[in-house]
């Protein structure tokens, strides 16, 4: 292993630094360089239902989203590739990782206007309902 050393100092890290130092590498080695799974929020508004999931380090092209019957599935996966070459020393790193999550979607959705945008890691998709589905709010009397 090598040394790692503080800066103004020249003895070698402290076993806390050390412990630390294991903590971050192993969150830098899990999928899209970070420690995201893909965490969502699913909410309703009036005329939606809104999921919106942490993708980090994605482009779109990585991302597929699909609904088959009432289950929406939104799947990426990142190969990347990095290759450093100085002097004597010789580095490869390869970062490969796949992440899916599905849900349930209610029956009474127009899933033809499902729309769905990535901005800034945030995968953001709106699942319309259909009008029948949008009703004023009843209140039920109990007997």
């Amino acid at each position: 292993m090598l040394e790692r050393r503080r800066e103004g100092r020249d003895d070698m890290l402290s076993p806390f630094d050390f412990f630390n130092r294991e903590i971050e590498d192993f969150f830098r080695g899990l999928p899209f360089g970070g420690t995201s799974r893909g965490e969502m929020d699913v909410y309703e508004t009036d005329d939606d239902y809104v999921v919106e999931c942490e993708l980090p380090g994605l482009s779109k092209e990585d991302i597929k989203v699909e609904l088959n019957n009432d289950l929406l599935t939104i799947s990426a996966e990142k190969k990347e590739s990095e290759e450093v070459k100085k002097g004597n020393i010789y580095r490869q790193e390869r970062y490969f990782g796949r992440i899916e999550r599905s849900i349930r979607v209610p029956e009474y959705i127009d899933k033809d206007k499902i729309k769905a945008k990535y901005e800034n890691g945030v995968l953001k998709i709106n699942i319309p309902k259909v009008e029948t589905a949008k009703g004023e709010a009843k209140e039920i009397s109990i007997e």
